[in-house]
């Protein structure tokens, strides 16, 4: 029997009923690889905003820190997670620094940006961020009359000064300078998980704490190639021919 057009119409609507489980997993794939990448690039962007937030900010604490030795003839020292955000020293303004490992002196230095309950400025990740200077010593830089000494000396000692090195630890043979008066740096993203062990030597190496914040506890500090996994610190330090410079055109020294 011949069948009706009608018929023939319902037919073949039949055999169109939309997608199969197959053609929508296919679908569901697709999408969720694109926005899988949609949000990884957006995180990957998320991330080098705040390493060049973290970047300037850092250029912004190494001017303030010349601006106060060119005021005072000295750096000043670190602050300590009880100092609310002032330099902490054993007595007066040329005397020793209570400690040569801490944080930024945002309050000394009348640095603005944020800060948390210890009155410690924080990176982009919240955390505070860490300053070492020279170690205590004759020829300090945290001390006019010790930077006016190393000046007068005509050399400078790295027994009296901070260690920057490449990717070693122990720094053997890849000192990229030996005397350093101050260091300044953001520990990064991972700064409350990391075990790497050239993170470490910057901050936290044997469980060195300053309240509950890890700091540095020996002279030697390591600048590496960025490496999600094992280096994202951020560190920049201070020359000590640089703060001559300035401090010669401050009239701080002949």
């Amino acid at each position: 029997m011949l069948m009706s057009g009608p018929q023939k119409t319902k037919s073949r609507n039949q055999g169109q009923m939309g997608f199969t489980l197959i053609e929508l997993a296919v679908v569901l794939l697709i999408l969720g690889t694109l926005l899988g990448g949609l949000l990884g690039s957006i995180s990957q962007v998320s991330e080098n905003t705040r390493r060049t937030t973290a970047r300037n900010q850092l250029e912004r604490i190494e001017e303030a820190l010349s601006g106060y030795a060119q005021a005072y003839g000295r750096l000043p020292c670190p602050a300590t997670s009880t100092s609310d955000g002032r330099e902490d020293r054993v007595g007066g303004a040329d005397s020793n620094c209570t400690s040569v490992h801490g944080f930024v002196p945002n309050a000394t230095l009348n640095l603005y940006g944020r800060i948390n309950d210890d009155g410690l400025m924080l990176d982009p990740w919240a955390n505070p961020y860490r300053y070492s200077v020279s170690p205590n010593g004759a020829n300090s830089f945290t001390s006019s009359s010790g930077l006016q000494s190393a000046y007068d000396a005509g050399s400078i000692s790295s027994s009296d000064m901070l260690t920057v090195c490449s990717d070693s630890v122990p720094c053997a043979g890849t000192e990229l300078s030996d005397v350093v008066p101050a260091i300044i740096f953001s520990m990064g993203a991972d700064w409350a998980s990391t075990t790497s062990a050239t993170e470490l030597e910057n901050a936290g190496e044997g469980g060195t704490l300053d309240g509950v914040y890890p700091i540095a506890n020996d002279t030697s500090f390591i600048d590496a190639e960025f490496s999600e996994d094992v280096y994202d610190d951020l560190l920049l330090w201070v020359s000590p021919y640089v703060i001559y410079s300035q401090l010669i055109q401050a009239g701080q020294l002949p």
